[in-house]
Order: C-alpha cells, then structure tokens, then sequence
C-alpha cells in the first residue's frame, strides 16, 4: 500500500524476540550486552567470535541466537528503535511540521551515529527485505518522508528537495564524523548546516 503524505499506518513497531528457555534468555541477554559493549568500542564491525568470549558462550551459540550482524545489531539496538519510532509517530501529529521536522532529523542523527559503521548497516538494512533490520529501516524511513512532506506543504522546506536525497545528506553526515572525539557536536554541526539548506527561502 503506497504511504500518502499524511498516512502513519506504515510507522510499524519492532517485535521482540520470541519467548525463550531460562537459560537461553540469559545466554541471548548476555551477548546482546557484550555486543553492545563491544559495537560501542570497536563500531557495528567489531569481531562477533570476540563477542561470544566476552558473553561466556560459544560462537555457535551466537550464532543460534543471531545467524548474522544484522540480527545482533537489531537486538542491541531494539529498544532505542523502538524508542525512535514511537517518538516519529507522536511528531507526525505535531502542529509546527517544520520544527518536527527538524527534530526528527536530530533524533535521527543521534541514533544512526551510535556506533561506527551503523548508518552502513541501517542503509543495507533498507535496500534488503530479507535483512532482519529492514522493518526498522522502512518504518524510519516513513517517519523520514511524511515529516518532510508535511514540512514542504508547510512552506517550511524547500519544494525541490526529494525524500531519498535528503536521507542519503543525513546518513553522510553520520559518515562523515565517524572516528570524531566530538562526533555528537560535529554531527549536530554539520545537521544544522544541512537544516539551513534545506528551508524555504
């Protein structure tokens, strides 16, 4: 079904894990923990045989729990995309289009610059059906569209400005401060320079 300008149905929310044993929940439990540990150190391409160390487990048993990256980067980052979702949904409904758009793009930045190399996962995540972060991915993107949409029609973006290309400006400024000491205030930099571009004039 084609998403028009103001439809929030395709905002989907990220099921959970199916319901596990006991010790199978706490051996999930622990890799996702290690993995976000090590995802913050060494970035969304940090070792996954590293990661099963760290949890205590072996690599098959990661591997059970999460057959590839992707899966563990959408267990780890589960709850913040949740979070994301239902954040993009409430702003959707936002009387100033304009300043939800640009609160949108914030949020978004923040979470696509949590690790290294995560806005590459989210883009493959986007452009794979099969990738266990696509349904994440579109229901972001949908935010992603209906916000700008409605900021155009608001006369607060510019008109001329497409959807796709404003995504790829946002996910380079993830890439462009990747490996940063001040990535958080490089990003936001660089964001509010795009947000300037971006306005009606």
């Amino acid at each position: 079904m084609a998403i028009t300008t103001h439809d929030t149905s395709a905002l989907a929310d990220v099921s959970g894990p199916r319901a596990l044993r006991a010790d199978a929940q706490r051996n999930r439990q622990r890799l996702i923990e290690a993995a976000h540990a090590a995802f913050q150190q060494h970035g969304a391409d940090a070792s996954l045989d590293d990661i099963a160390r760290v949890a205590g487990v072996g690599s098959g048993t990661l591997y059970r729990h999460f057959p590839t990256r992707q899966a563990l980067l959408a267990a780890v980052s589960e709850d913040a995309i949740a979070a994301l979702l239902v954040h993009g949904k409430q702003l959707c409904e936002a009387p100033d289009a304009g300043a939800a758009m640009h609160e949108w793009f914030s949020a978004l930045v923040v979470h696509i610059t949590t690790f290294d190399g995560f806005a590459d996962e989210l883009r493959k995540g986007m452009e794979d059906e099969h990738s266990e972060l696509h349904g994440a991915c579109m229901a972001m993107g949908a935010s992603f569209d209906i916000l700008l949409r409605r900021a155009q029609e608001a006369g607060a973006v510019r008109s001329d400005v497409e959807p796709t290309d404003v995504r790829r400006l946002v996910h380079a400024v993830a890439h462009a401060t990747e490996g940063l000491p001040d990535r958080a205030q490089a990003a936001d930099r660089l964001l509010r320079m795009l947000l300037d571009g971006l306005r009606s004039r």
